[in-house]
């Protein structure tokens, strides 16, 4: 089968697939919240294997990379205040 109408038939297929996911419904009803309060005890365990040796991940291998990466993830979720202490 030639390359061009079996791509034109695959772009179709994604392309249904696309709009059938849009025209699912979602609920009319708000996501549950939590009202519990924020615990002042509470603690974050982040367990990395080395220091990175260069913050340029093109540049960087093996375990620093991700140790980037899991930095990347959580430098919008806490924060340090002046004293070191890490904050949500």
């Amino acid at each position: 089968m030639p390359r061009r109408p079996l791509r034109a038939a695959g772009a179709l297929l994604v392309a249904g697939a696309l709009v059938l996911t849009a025209c699912t419904g979602g609920s009319d009803e708000p996501a549950p919240t939590s009202s519990a309060a924020a615990d002042p005890d509470a603690s974050v365990v982040i367990r990395l294997v080395l220091e990175p040796g260069n913050l340029d991940i093109r540049q960087t291998a093996g375990a620093a990379l991700d140790q980037i990466l899991i930095d990347n993830v959580y430098q919008g979720l806490v924060a340090r205040t002046a004293d070191q202490e890490i904050v949500p």
